[in-house]
C-alpha cells in the first residue's frame, strides 16, 4: 500500500492518523478472510491468494516494521498509531510472540496517535484477544465500556449513560 493522498479508506477518526500501515493491515486481513472462502467454494484460487497474502506480508515486514523501536511505522513520517498496530497485528504480521510482546510493549507505552471511536476499540479489544491477552482485554472492556453486574445491573464507563429506570421519577 503506497502512502498517497489519491486513496480513502476509513481506519479512525483521527484527523492526524497516517493511514498507510493500517490499510495494508485491513488489506491483509480481508485477503485472509477470502482465502478461507476460497478454501471452501472455489479451491482454484487458493494457489493466488496464498502467495499474494505472503507477498503482502513479507512488504509489511519487509517496509513498515521499524526493527529498532519494535513498532510498524506509516508513511514517509514513520508515524506509530495504534491504528497501525492494531490493523497489523489482526493482519497476523510477524509470529504469534511478536505480535503479542507488541501489543504488551503498547499497553506500557501507547502510541501518540491514539484511538479516537469505539470502532477501532473493539478491533483493539479483538487484537489482544487473537494475541493470547484475554486478561488485558478484559480490563479494556471495562476500562473503556463499563461493567454489568448482575447485583448491581447499572452499566459504568467512559460511554455509560444513567439508566432511565434509577431515575426518581420512575420510583
Amino acid at each position: 500500500m503506497r502512502d498517497s493522498d489519491d486513496w480513502w479508506v476509513f481506519i479512525d477518526w483521527q484527523a492526524e492518523l497516517n493511514k498507510q500501515a493500517s490499510a495494508q493491515g485491513v488489506l491483509i486481513y480481508c485477503l485472509q478472510r477470502a482465502l478461507w472462502l476460497a478454501q471452501r467454494f472455489e479451491p482454484q484460487r487458493v494457489p493466488d491468494y496464498t502467495a499474494t497474502l505472503w507477498q503482502l506480508k513479507e512488504a509489511a515486514l519487509h517496509h513498515l516494521w521499524d526493527n529498532d523501536r519494535q513498532v510498524f511505522i506509516s508513511g514517509a513520517v514513520r508515524q506509530v498509531s495504534w491504528a497501525s498496530q492494531i490493523w497489523l497485528v489482526l493482519a497476523e504480521v510477524g509470529t504469534a510472540g511478536q505480535r503479542q510482546a507488541l501489543m504488551r510493549r503498547l499497553q506500557q507505552q501507547p502510541p501518540a496517535i491514539a484511538m479516537n471511536t469505539p470502532y477501532l476499540r473493539h478491533h483493539h479489544i479483538v487484537a489482544l484477544l487473537q494475541s493470547g491477552l484475554r486478561e488485558e482485554a478484559v480490563a479494556e472492556i471495562k476500562a473503556y465500556w463499563g461493567r454489568w453486574s448482575p447485583t448491581a445491573p447499572t452499566p459504568s464507563g467512559k460511554f455509560s449513560t444513567p439508566n432511565i429506570l434509577t431515575f426518581p421519577v420512575w420510583q
